[in-house]
């Protein structure tokens, strides 16, 4: 019956049963994660919380049990009780809200663990309020520790009125709460702790049993999974060789067909067996019998139309000959008149050269002309320019006469007043020799002030110390004070509890307590003393700072002092040498002033003699400036016409140049033709030669064609 089917209905089949197995696969897995998911739910949501919640009342119950042994101290302060009531009243509440946590899981009712924990708890809580109570009354009274009351009013002699009962009954209070710890509280609190162990322990085996079940449900649920892709796996292995069998069958039989029919075998007989594609397969054939008689026709066409292509290709490859022939002789012709014209284009070149080197020589002789035509007009500028300046010199130089000798009479003043300055500076210079030496006295003083200055400072700072170490010294004797003080308090309470056997005791340690009362008072005196000692020393210690800074500013003051002096004797000294030396040169200018006043007299002579030269030179150099005018004018001439020459050259050689481009141009385009003439000629061969080709090709078709059975 799986025979009668078709292929598609086959492969439709196998992929519908591997999506069966598939989504069997996928609902075990399913069931498999949806039980372990309730199960890791279940210990996240409900086992954890509860071993949580457990383990918090463990803590809370350490932290009371702490509070009620703080509570029994009679040396807490009132206010430190009522913190530790409302701490363990928190304490009490948080333990019942831990409670009511786990008891919504509804899972630990039913244990009989659970009830006589509950059971335990309540009577924790119970004892714990009642001791609570009695703290209340306690803190009532408002008494701080009741045992010192008590010690004040045995020893010190305080009135046993109010005030003595109130410690009594404090006292009292503090022991019932004593015993009610011992017999109540202490043993409730051990029940509770094992009713709470036990509970903890359950838990952590519930936790347990919870766990091994989920990592066993996974273990399952992969088992199941692996099992379950394997048989998924072999079956579609199972359905993919019968498939592949029954696909090969018409693949082989169409196989078969089309070896046939590329034998050329068109006759050829196509069975049902091919399966679905035979009516396909014979439509291909019959078109393809149909395409091979066209391809007959063609070829007879194609014979025909080449023997026409091969006469018209042989024509024009004689045609394209003679073109070429034609285009060869041009192109020789053009390359000898580039060459003529090149030549030409040389010997212009040549030409051109000398123009210009004879246009550069022209046009530098213009320039030097007129240089030096501007340079002989410039002379004789400068040369009258020097005898107007001539004729000024000689009246300088009378009126230079005339005030060398005032000069001369100035400078024998000056030659006496410098006589008596440097009587003078030698005064001045002894002067400041004495005062050098009061100045060295000077610093030598405050040295030693300085010296005596520094060793005292160094005293009071050694006097500081040494008050700091009485200080320290004072502290250890405040402190064995203290220790006494306390050392006869606590005697007194010793003596308070001994009763009548301690009373001569508890008089002595009072004693000793007033004498360490009286040594702190002492010591704390003498501490303020020392203080105001050290404040006072510090106080000297940064005066005699501050004197120690002036003395060495005076010090430093007085050796700039003695500097300056001998700066100053120094510049005196010096002072007289330029004084002496100011004299004898007074008495040589006078000397020299007579002797330039002879000179002045021969350069008065000197000068009237040139004014005439000169006068003479002038009227020379206009005549060379004309000379030098006229050939100036000739120069420019030769200029001018050497630029028309250049300018027609250039011209010639534009034209030239242009002519040779032609050619060059006409050059190139000939080649262009001549080699587009080879490319055609070129190109009707490769025709002629593919045209031989088709037709060599169009006689293989027909002998192959024939084969075929039509």
């Amino acid at each position: 019956m799986i025979n009668d089917l078709s292929l598609k209905n086959k492969v439709m089949g196998g992929f519908v049963s591997i999506a069966l197995i598939s989504v069997f696969i996928s609902v075990v897995f399913l069931i498999g994660t949806s039980q372990s998911n309730f199960l890791v739910n279940t210990f996240f949501k409900q086992d954890m919380p509860i071993v949580n919640s457990l383990w918090n009342m463990n803590l809370i119950q350490a932290k009371t049990m702490e509070d009620i042994s703080a509570l029994l101290n009679p040396m807490k302060s009132i206010d430190s009780r009522k913190q530790i009531d409302i701490n363990i009243l928190n304490n009490l509440t948080l333990l019942n809200k831990e409670i009511k946590s786990i008891e919504q899981f509804n899972v630990m009712k039913a244990h009989n663990e659970w009830n006589a924990f509950i059971l335990a708890q309540k009577n924790w809580s119970e004892s714990i309020k009642s001791l609570l109570e009695i703290e209340q009354k306690y803190e009532n009274l408002n008494i701080e520790n009741p045992y010192q009351q008590e010690i004040d009013v045995l020893v010190i002699g305080v009135d046993q009125g109010t005030q003595a009962v109130d410690a009594e009954k404090a006292i009292k209070l503090l022991k019932k709460m004593d015993q009610l710890v011992k017999s109540q509280i202490d043993k409730n609190n051990e029940d509770f702790y094992k009713s709470l162990q036990i509970i903890v322990q359950s838990n952590i085996e519930n936790v347990k049993k919870s766990s091994n079940k989920v990592i066993q449900m996974n273990s399952i649920g992969m088992l199941v999974a692996c099992v379950a892709i394997f048989i998924a796996i072999l079956f579609a292995v199972i359905i993919a060789l019968y498939l592949s069998k029954e696909m090969r069958k018409p693949i082989i039989l169409t196989n078969n067909v089309l070896v046939e029919i590329a034998n050329g075998n068109f006759v050829v007989e196509i069975n049902n067996g091919v399966g679905e594609n035979a009516g396909a397969l014979r439509k291909m054939t019959e078109k393809l019998r149909e395409t091979i008689r066209h391809v007959l026709n063609s070829t007879t066409e194609v014979r025909q139309e080449f023997k026409k292509l091969q006469i018209v290709s042989k024509d024009s490859m004689s045609s394209v000959s003679q073109i070429t022939v034609a285009i060869t002789d041009v192109a020789a012709g053009s390359c000898k008149q580039l060459n003529a014209v090149n030549k030409i284009k040389k010997e212009l070149d040549i030409i051109k050269q000398e123009l210009l080197l004879v246009s550069g020589g022209a046009q530098r002789q213009v320039a030097t002309t007129k240089t030096t035509s501007e340079t002989i007009s410039q002379n004789d500028i400068e040369i009258s320019n020097i005898a107007k300046v001539t004729r000024q010199q000689s009246v300088d130089i009378e009126n230079t006469k005339k005030i060398i000798n005032q000069m001369n009479n100035a400078i024998n003043q000056v030659a006496e007043d410098t006589s008596h300055v440097a009587a003078n500076s030698n005064q001045t210079a002894s002067v400041a020799k004495e005062g050098e030496i009061i100045v060295s006295n000077t610093i030598i003083a405050i040295d030693k002030i300085k010296e005596t200055v520094l060793l005292a400072a160094e005293k009071i700072t050694e006097l500081g110390k040494s008050s700091a170490q009485i200080e320290s010294i004072i502290e250890v004797i405040d402190d064995i004070a203290g220790q006494t003080n306390l050392l006869a308090l606590n005697a007194a309470i010793e003596a308070a509890r001994a009763g009548e056997h301690g009373r001569g005791f508890s008089v002595v340690a009072d004693e000793v307590r007033k004498l360490a009362e009286r040594s702190g008072k002492a010591t704390k005196e003498i501490a303020t003393l020392i203080k105001q000692i050290q404040r006072d020393t510090n106080t000297a210690v940064e005066s005699m700072a501050n004197g120690t800074t002036e003395v060495q500013t005076g010090a430093n003051l007085g050796h700039q002092a003695n500097i300056a002096l001998k700066k100053i004797i120094d510049a005196v000294k010096n002072t007289v040498i330029q004084i002496q030396n100011i004299s004898a040169a007074a008495e040589e200018m006078t000397a020299s002033s007579e002797q330039v006043v002879s000179t002045m007299n021969n350069l008065t002579h000197n000068i009237e003699i040139n004014n005439n030269s000169m006068q003479a030179l002038t009227s020379r150099s206009k005549d060379v400036v004309n000379a030098i005018s006229s050939i100036q004018s000739i120069s420019e001439d030769n200029f001018q016409a050497t630029e028309s020459i250049k300018q027609r050259f250039t011209d010639t050689a534009v034209n030239i140049n242009e002519i040779a481009k032609i050619s060059e141009d006409n050059s190139a385009s000939t080649e262009e033709v001549s080699g587009s003439a080879e490319e055609v000629l070129a190109t009707i061969e490769t025709f002629s030669g593919k045209i031989s080709d088709l037709e060599l090709t169009t006689r293989t078709l027909e002998d192959k064609v024939s084969v075929f059975t039509i």
